[in-house]
């Protein structure tokens, strides 16, 4: 006749499932008794990582000289919510991952465009033991395409800034075509810009 606590030792990158509560089970022996089912549960942490990288030419492909990017944020949302910054090399680990589903996503920086996934997420299932790897981020840096409007007071095609004859011209329309559409007009001195433009020919 006794009392006794049965319990297990849990083992780094493991957490224990079961049983719940306590993680322990509280017996009773009596004479002749034989308990039996006392079960211990023990999940293996899993992990997820990848790479955030510049997407040069925006083709959605890691290719040789594009390189990973550092201090971007990835998060994971599932059983576990918690964010990460990629390292210098633009690499990532989240460790210790519970088991169950999970969205994986990183937070864009002003004017840049995600390339890679496809659909600017990733779903994966943690299982005991699973480690997921290559769940890589493409980003391009949007472009711009500036420039001026001038009286060309000698028609030779370039402007001379010393001549004040040759001053930018206010109020004319400049067009982009081509993989994006657009239009504005130049400002007061004759500059015009289109900001956020996305990987292609204009």
């Amino acid at each position: 006749l006794g009392n006794y606590v049965v319990n297990t030792s849990v083992p780094d990158g493991y957490i224990k499932t079961y049983p719940p509560a306590s993680g322990v089970f509280a017996v009773s022996i009596h004479s002749a008794d034989s308990i039996t089912s006392r079960n211990f549960g023990l999940f293996q942490l899993g992990s997820i990582s990848g790479l955030t990288y510049e997407d040069i030419n925006g083709n959605g492909i890691k290719e040789n000289g594009e390189v990973g990017i550092s201090n971007w944020k990835i998060k994971i949302a599932g059983p576990d919510n918690r964010s990460t910054l990629t390292d210098i090399n633009g690499n990532y680990v989240f460790s210790n991952v519970r088991g169950g589903i999970y969205s994986l996503s990183e937070s864009l920086q002003t004017g840049w465009r995600q390339t890679l996934p496809p659909l600017g997420n990733y779903s994966d299932t943690i299982t005991s033991g699973k480690n997921v790897s290559n769940r890589n981020f493409g980003v391009f840096k949007n472009g711009i395409i500036s420039g001026a409007v001038f009286n060309d007071v000698n028609g030779n095609g370039v402007r001379n800034t010393k001549l004040s004859s040759e001053g930018g011209l206010p109020n004319w329309t400049i067009s982009i075509s081509g993989t994006a559409i657009s239009s504005t007009t130049s400002d007061s001195s004759g500059n015009y810009i289109f900001t956020d433009l996305p990987v292609g020919n204009y």
